[in-house]
Parts: C-alpha cells; sequence; structure tokens
C-alpha cells in the first residue's frame, strides 16, 4: 500500500468512526447493480438480459478466474505446508497470473478496473499465514 492509499484509508476510517456515513440515502437497502457507469446506452437491454440470465460480461468472468486462482494457488501452498519447492513453484505460478492480469488489464472497459500486478512476496506470506476462522 503506497503512501496515499494509506492516507485515503485512514481518512475514511476516521470518518467511519464520526458517523459520517450513517445516514447516507439508501442505507439498508440493496445495491441497484443494473446501474452500471460505464455502460454504453445502446447496449444496457443486453447486458440487462445478460445478468438476468446469470451471465456476466467476458472480462468480469475472467476477472473472477484470476482472483479464483489466486486463493487457490494460496491453498495449495499452505496444503503442501510451505516447504521450499513448494514456495518456488507458487512464485511461478504468481509471475503467470501476473501474466493473466496484465491481459484483464487491457480487456477491461475503463483504467478504474484494472489491477495491480500481484506482488509475489507479500502473496507467499499472506499464504503461509494461518486461515481465519
Amino acid at each position: 500500500m503506497d503512501a496515499w492509499e494509506k492516507i485515503a484509508e485512514e481518512k475514511i476510517r476516521a470518518a467511519q468512526e464520526a458517523g459520517v456515513f450513517d445516514n447516507l440515502p439508501g442505507k439498508g437497502q440493496p445495491l441497484r447493480l443494473e446501474d452500471f457507469p460505464f455502460e454504453a446506452e445502446d447496449s444496457h437491454l443486453a447486458h440487462h438480459l445478460l445478468r438476468s440470465g446469470g451471465y456476466s460480461l467476458p472480462w468480469i468472468e475472467f476477472g473472477q478466474q484470476i482472483e479464483s486462482e489466486r486463493l487457490a494457488l494460496r491453498r495449495v501452498l499452505r496444503e503442501a505446508g510451505g516447504s521450499p519447492q513448494a514456495q518456488a513453484h507458487f512464485l511461478r505460478q504468481i509471475a503467470a497470473l501476473n501474466q493473466q492480469i496484465l491481459e484483464y488489464n487491457i480487456r477491461v472497459p475503463h483504467p478504474t478496473f484494472q489491477r495491480r500486478p500481484l506482488d509475489g512476496q507479500a502473496e507467499l506470506q499472506a499464504a503461509l499465514q494461518p486461515p481465519k476462522a
């Protein structure tokens, strides 16, 4: 996390503790996920039909696949006991996943949806931590 992100997180946390977000309109109501600000007007109906049928856009499914694979890699490393060979394999797999993240970033319709490449060492440390109950 860089300095700007840390400052933003601290300000958000302070605002939450001060109750700034307690009386926002729509609090406690489900999000209207059918409203997508980056969606072209002429494709709204098509996207609505996809979502209603339980489908999503290919780039969204690709992002979900990347996240699932990241979590599976962590689980496999934990189950392997974190041996040096398993760690080396894990880091190679994270590098391959970073290639997929680059491809994902090309597919997304807007830069706000892009993902940062994974930090192999940070992922390794997170994977070796005992799972939270």
